[in-house]
């Protein structure tokens, strides 16, 4: 696979610096609006071709497939411009902006793969573990998602977080965007079925005025969310997510079910555990080690693009394409706009035309 990367500043380099070592791929192109940058993305990577126009590497012969390492804002349009020329799309996440009209690539997906990297936490050991122990019905019928992740306030930095992070123009939000796509699809992916939501409740925070020397001058988009998110079935999500506020530090993932709960982690680390807690008649709960071991931190950066490959070579789908980001950003939109609006919003069901996994047995 001959591969071209848009977008060369630390996302795009993490890239190409998995690409050039993956079997059955060539960095073929590289292209940034700074051209000196993509120059030195090119003479690191072995590129052959080196564009400031991105629109250039799409039209570039030698590229049969594309890493959209870029900001949110355009994403859209340059996955649409890629798939009209049938070149294969992998976009990093969030895969759209809220408003943007994600679902025009689906009468293009009979020509090329679309695949996003909000996936980038299901690849872990751990999260694969979890997941085929859900397949195989070990905690029953799913009843609830949870995540509460916090990062609490550290001191004044030295060097200001990029503009983008803390931007609704150019991210689509903050802390939500840019953490919430990677806990929804990781939970969902968990727990392995077709989840249809129905309505979505939220409340988002903006930044306290206490911290603005955090952050760029302009930081619009909120370092706080709290998401409940139904689902047909009687599944129930609660996701919360905060930076810049005075907390301590909290991480955690749950999935239950009517038979057993699994407390997951969604971080990289050695000497890892995950527990299944199993409903007993007798103990009333009974826990069980269910995995061990590793969870390197380097598959957060090879596992979207190795599977997006294999995808390509296969013709089996990526483990997070078209549909599941669709679900993705419907999530993510609505509750923005559950938040705008102080109320329950309700989600229409996603179209028929994108095809979607089928329900496992935790479903039925």
């Amino acid at each position: 696979m001959k591969l071209g990367v848009i977008g060369c500043g630390v996302m795009g380099q993490r890239h190409l610096a998995v690409a050039s070592e993956l079997s059955g791929v060539q960095v073929a192109a590289v292209a940034d609006l700074d051209g000196e940058k993509a120059q030195a993305a090119a003479a690191r990577f072995g590129a052959t071709r080196c564009h400031t126009d991105p629109q250039a590497l799409l039209a570039d012969p030698q590229v049969e497939a594309v890493v959209l390492a870029t900001p949110a804002t355009g994403r859209v349009d340059l996955a649409e411009a890629a798939m009209r020329r049938g070149l294969h799309v992998l976009s990093e996440k969030p895969a759209a902006l809220p408003g943007d009209d994600l679902q025009r690539l689906a009468a293009l997906s009979d020509r090329a793969v679309y695949a996003c990297c909000s996936s980038r936490y299901r690849f872990l050991p751990s999260a694969e573990a979890a997941t085929q122990a859900v397949a195989d019905g070990l905690i029953g019928k799913v009843r609830t998602l949870t995540c509460r992740g916090v990062a609490p306030a550290s001191p004044a930095p030295e060097t200001l977080p990029p503009r983008w992070r803390l931007s609704r123009e150019l991210n689509g939000g903050g802390v939500l965007a840019n953490w919430g796509c990677y806990d929804l699809d990781y939970l969902l992916g968990v727990a392995g079925g077709r989840l249809q939501p129905q309505s979505v409740t939220a409340r988002c925070w903006s930044l306290a005025p206490t911290y603005r020397q955090h952050v760029p001058p302009g930081a619009d988009a909120e370092t706080h969310a709290h998401v409940m998110v139904g689902f047909a079935g009687g599944v129930s999500l609660m996701l919360e997510r905060a930076e810049y506020v005075p907390m301590t530090r909290q991480s955690c993932w749950w999935i239950c079910g009517d038979a057993g709960a699994i407390e997951l982690s969604m971080v990289a680390g050695e000497g890892k555990q995950l527990t299944l807690r199993r409903a007993s008649a007798e103990q009333g709960v009974e826990p069980q080690v269910l995995w061990s071991g590793d969870d390197p931190p380097q598959v957060l950066q090879s596992g979207p693009l190795t599977d997006f490959v294999q995808a390509v070579q296969t013709g089996r789908p990526p483990r997070t394409g078209l549909a599941e980001s669709l679900t993705l950003q419907q999530l993510l939109a609505a509750a923005y706009d559950a938040a705008r609006r102080g109320e329950t919003v309700r989600v229409e069901p996603a179209p028929a035309s994108i095809a979607r996994p089928a329900p496992t047995a935790a479903f039925s």
